[in-house]
């Protein structure tokens, strides 16, 4: 896990997919469902790594959609436009987190809690 926001109801969540032998993915719960998964094609190389998810709204109005790009030191892995998002709040009852997801998992079939960064050595 880098970084998660909501859980199994509703949120977000940023981590290298072991089901994908360590290729990053980005998923996005919109409200369970639909759930749109951006994915990288390749897998982490050892070392350190930059990475971000730009998302560019479509418009002003609460709850519309936009595209994602997750990069991954600079380069894009995926584009994806998602229909509507969450319009105000993520479920109340999970937290933001780095590092790890202590809560419910953005989809049960990626990974199960607690789920966390592997121990520095080992990255």
């Amino acid at each position: 896990m880098i970084v998660t926001n909501g859980g199994r109801l509703g949120g977000y969540g940023w981590y290298l997919w072991y089901l994908l032998k360590g290729k990053p993915a980005f998923l996005y719960n919109l409200v369970d469902p639909p759930r749109v998964r951006w994915e990288g094609k390749e897998p982490f190389a050892p070392g350190r790594h930059t990475v971000v998810f730009d998302f560019t709204y479509d418009g002003r109005d609460f709850g519309k959609g936009g595209t994602g790009v997750p990069r991954v030191n600079g380069k894009n892995v995926d584009a994806k436009k998602i229909p509507h998002a969450i319009p105000f709040l993520l479920p109340w009852d999970e937290t933001f987190d780095v590092g790890m997801d202590p809560r419910t998992p953005e989809d049960d079939n990626d990974y199960q809690v607690p789920f966390s960064l592997p121990p520095r050595s080992s990255c």
